[in-house]
Order: C-alpha cells, then sequence, then structure tokens
C-alpha cells in the first residue's frame, strides 16, 4: 500500500501525511469525473492564468485543498485554480519551523478534454520551506502525478526513484512491479502542440521541421494533457516540448505547479528538463503563476534540441562519458567530434575529437549521421 511504502523509505512525518493527501485527493477526483456531465459542461470564465475554467476544475481544486487542510506542516498552498497563495501555517516564525513545506498543484492537467473523454490527470510539487524569498526547483523534496485512467496511476518521487502505483477496487493504491524509467534505447516520439508552429521562434521552427524530415524518423503523439505525454515519455522515451511563442512570450506551461514537479520526475527517471537557456529545475520562482518554455524527455532528444545548430556537422556527444579503460575517451555533452568508426561490437564506436585525440565511446553517447 503507498502509505507503508512511504513509511518504509524512513520519510519524514509532515511530508508522509501530505503525500497521502495528495493521494485521497486524486481518489475524490477520480469520483468527480465518473459523476460529471460532459453533456452540459459550462465555462465559468478564465483562471488567472487565462486557461479556461470550468466546474469540474473548481470541484478537482476543492477535493485536493479540503484533503490538504487536514494536514500539519503545510505552509503556503498555491493551485493553478486560485488566484492568490493560501497561507496556511498559523504558528510561531522564530525560530522557523522545522519539517513544513509549501505545495503547488495543478488539480486537474488537460481539462479541456474533459467533455470528449479525453485524457486528465493531476500534478504536484511539495518544496521543503525555507522562509527565503522566493522558492527555487532546489527545494522540491517530492513531486507527483495522477492518471485518470483504466486503472487510476498515481506517481511519485523524492528524487532518486520514480515509484508507480495503481488503485485498486478498494480505493487503495498498490504499488506496481516496478520503477519508472526511461528505457536506454527510448523510441523517438515528439510530442507538442504543432498547430502553433506558425507562432514559434525559428530554432523552435527549424528543429520540428528537421524531426518531419526523412532524415530522422519520428512518431508524433499529443494528448493535450502534459501528465499523459510525459507518462508516456517515461515508458517508453522521446520529447516534450512547449516553447515560448509570439503570443506567449515567457512561454504557456506553469513552472511552480506543472513543469518543475514534472522535471524533478522526469531527472529522477533518467531524463532531462531544460528551458530553452538551462536546467529547468536551477530557476527560482519569482511569482506563484510564472510561465517558463520547456523542452523535456530521454536524454538523447533533449541534447538533440540544445545543440541543434551543430546537426549540420551530423557528429556530436550527446551523453557526457568518463572512460575508465585505457583505451576509452571522455567526451562532455554537444562536444562535436571529428570522425568515428562504430565498431563489431556495435554498442562501441572509436573517435576522434576535434583535438585529435583517439578512444572509444559508447555508440549511444553520440549523434551520428
Amino acid at each position: 500500500m503507498l502509505r507503508d511504502f512511504i513509511v518504509s523509505l524512513d520519510t519524514e512525518r509532515n511530508l508522509t501525511e501530505i503525500v497521502m493527501a495528495f493521494s485521497e485527493g486524486c481518489v475524490l477526483i477520480e469520483k468527480e469525473l465518473n459523476n460529471y456531465d460532459r453533456t452540459n459542461s459550462v465555462k465559468l470564465g478564465h483562471n488567472i492564468s487565462g486557461d479556461i475554467q470550468k466546474p469540474i476544475d473548481i470541484r478537482a481544486n476543492h477535493c485536493i485543498v479540503s484533503c490538504l487542510q487536514e494536514r500539519e506542516g503545510i505552509f503556503y498552498l498555491t493551485s493553478e485554480e486560485e488566484d492568490k497563495t493560501r497561507l496556511m501555517y498559523e504558528g510561531p516564525l522564530n525560530p522557523f519551523p522545522e519539517n513544513i513545506y509549501s505545495v503547488a498543484f495543478d488539480p486537474l492537467d488537460g481539462s479541456d478534454n474533459v467533455d470528449c473523454n479525453g485524457g486528465v490527470g493531476t500534478i504536484f510539487g511539495i518544496y521543503k520551506e525555507t522562509n527565503e524569498h522566493c522558492q527555487n526547483g532546489k527545494n522540491l523534496v517530492c513531486s507527483g502525478y495522477a492518471i485518470y485512467s483504466n486503472p487510476v496511476i498515481f506517481v511519485i518521487t523524492f528524487g532518486e526513484e520514480v515509484y508507480e502505483f495503481k488503485l485498486n477496487k478498494d480505493e487503495i493504491f498498490t504499488k506496481t512491479h516496478k520503477n519508472l524509467s526511461i528505457p536506454d534505447n527510448p523510441k523517438r516520439i515528439f510530442s507538442g502542440n504543432a498547430g502553433n508552429i506558425s507562432k514559434w521562434i525559428e530554432k523552435d521552427r527549424n528543429f520540428f521541421n528537421w524531426v518531419v524530415s526523412e532524415r530522422e524518423k519520428y512518431t508524433f503523439r499529443y494528448t493535450g494533457c502534459m501528465v499523459f505525454d510525459i507518462h508516456r515519455i517515461l515508458c517508453q522515451g522521446g520529447i516534450f516540448i512547449y516553447p515560448s511563442d509570439s503570443k506567449n512570450k515567457n512561454g504557456k506551461l506553469r513552472m511552480f505547479y506543472e513543469c518543475m514537479p514534472m522535471a524533478f520526475i522526469v531527472e529522477a527517471a533518467n531524463g532531462m528538463a531544460y528551458d530553452g537557456k538551462g536546467r529547468l529545475l536551477d530557476n527560482h520562482v519569482l511569482t506563484a503563476h510564472q510561465k517558463t518554455p520547456i523542452y523535456i524527455g530521454c536524454k538523447r532528444d533533449i541534447t538533440i534540441y540544445k545543440n541543434f545548430y551543430q546537426i549540420d556537422r551530423k557528429k556530436f556527444v550527446i551523453e557526457t562519458y568518463k572512460g575508465s579503460g585505457s583505451e576509452e575517451l571522455s567526451v562532455d555533452e554537444g562536444e562535436i567530434i571529428r570522425d568515428y568508426t562504430v565498431l563489431n561490437d556495435d554498442r562501441w564506436s572509436r573517435v576522434t575529437s576535434m583535438d585529435g585525440k583517439t578512444g572509444i565511446v559508447p555508440t549511444k553517447c553520440l549523434f551520428l549521421e
């Protein structure tokens, strides 16, 4: 069971209870979705981020908040569906309390899909509260998401492994047989809203055009629900992008309760998350509903994107490798190589660096013509 598993990891008590609150809230959301009248959906207006707000968004938010309100150890609460961050802690601040956290969540990611019975989920992040001026990705101690499918899936990480649970008929989350990790040989899957391509900056348009070209054949999958698309990446590989564009200069997805929690999960699953300039989790959250571009997925595809304008040279390193044997060469992510030969054991290639050094590296570390 979920609680027993979290306790077995020696997780701090308040943190355990907060994770359990999110899991209980997700069970309530599943019930709301099952009873929701999709034929009589109305729009209530827009939330502070500009997304259309429906009654199911409000109900989902209430499900999560009602469960969190019963727990101790929460300092601030931030939801996509609420304009302002709530101060939950009412105790003394001097000295600043230990084992206290701020929570941020999107109660119903992809809610536009509800009316057509499409994929929806919940995303949350739990940040260690340090009484600093603003939060940042380094303070994330746990993040997770739920997928409302059959069965309902609940995924969490504390930063090292990514654990998956499924909801049984007794409404209890039980652990699945394996942890989630992006495969060593990931599939080439592109996930992004290509309907916005005319609004993207030149690099993103060119990258997309390259993906669909004959030089590299990718499968295209996009659901309109970040949770579903990234869960697929954890299982199969690929890349998800939601870049800035002419309408959304700073991106469209929210950093605090969407992008950072998902970045925390993907990094723990042997992936990468990039904001167009650097590692996404190195950012600071200056406002609760701050937006950011995001490029997230397997290391191979994110590194290809980061070094996209080197692709015409056709040979570069997509994953850092520190050689340990006498014949092995150390190479760094993004480094251009002069030449290569794939060996009979095709797991290895002999490469020549731009400064003339020669050695063998794992073939999977290279982007080759």
